[in-house]
């Protein structure tokens, strides 16, 4: 009771790229489509999140997964043929629709993407918790994190691996980077136990039970260390 419980759910954006319409077109394809599945995600979410309040007593978190949440604003999701293809939908677009969604569920809410960040989406969602894989982040992530960070956002870093790595792996390693990370985007540490949770890079569903159990007992380690003096990494 009175702990936080994440339920996670397949995004609106990724859904319409996913899902087809009875002519065979990507939900993408119809304007007022995505919109029927932005608004029916925020209302099922919502049910759902007071369902799970009420039966634990937890507070829950929202976690959004839009992997193909890129594609929808490159306009490069697959379409039925190439002569029809499917119009990009700009990150501002997104970004609003997403944000009804957020205020409608009313619970704190995490986007997760395992593709490339995309800081464009991201810039237009203050509030919203980013989840990424940083094992080897680029110049623009280090300014996206730093912008997410400095707005008093939460970035839930993926840096343990989502399967068993070659070698062995310790928390104090995953730590210690993660702390050379923010010295490099010129952050105070005191963000480490303020604004970022360890996580692995992405979802445990191809790891092994032993791996996950280690995976997840290394991010608790790891985040342990962060809240405790990050000064001392």
């Amino acid at each position: 009771t009175g702990r936080a419980f994440k339920v996670q759910v397949a995004g609106p954006f990724t859904t319409s790229a996913s899902v087809e319409l009875t002519n065979g077109q990507r939900v993408l394809k119809d304007h007022g489509a995505v919109r029927d599945i932005v608004e029916s995600t925020a209302e099922g979410v919502r049910e759902h999140v007071a369902e799970v309040e009420r039966r634990l007593g937890a507070r829950v978190v929202v976690q959004l997964d839009e992997p193909m949440v890129g594609q929808v604003i490159d306009g490069t999701v697959k379409p039925l043929t190439r002569f029809d293809p499917i119009r990009a939908i700009p990150a501002v677009e997104v970004a609003r629709a997403l944000t009804e969604l957020v205020d409608h569920v009313g619970v704190p809410v995490v986007l997760h993407d395992c593709g490339t960040p995309r800081w464009d989406l991201l810039e237009h969602l203050p509030g919203v918790a980013y989840s990424i894989d940083i094992t080897t982040p680029s110049a623009t992530d280090l300014d996206g994190i730093g912008m997410l960070v400095d707005r008093g956002g939460v970035l839930l870093a993926g840096r343990v691996p989502s399967t068993a790595p070659d070698r062995p792996l310790a928390a104090e390693h995953v730590a210690t980077e993660l702390a050379a990370l923010t010295d490099r985007i010129g952050l105070d540490r005191k963000v480490l136990s303020d604004n970022v949770i360890v996580t692995p890079t992405c979802g445990l569903a191809g790891a092994s039970t032993k791996w996950a159990k280690t995976a997840l007992a290394i991010t608790a380690e790891a985040g342990q260390l962060l809240g405790s003096d990050p000064s001392a990494l």
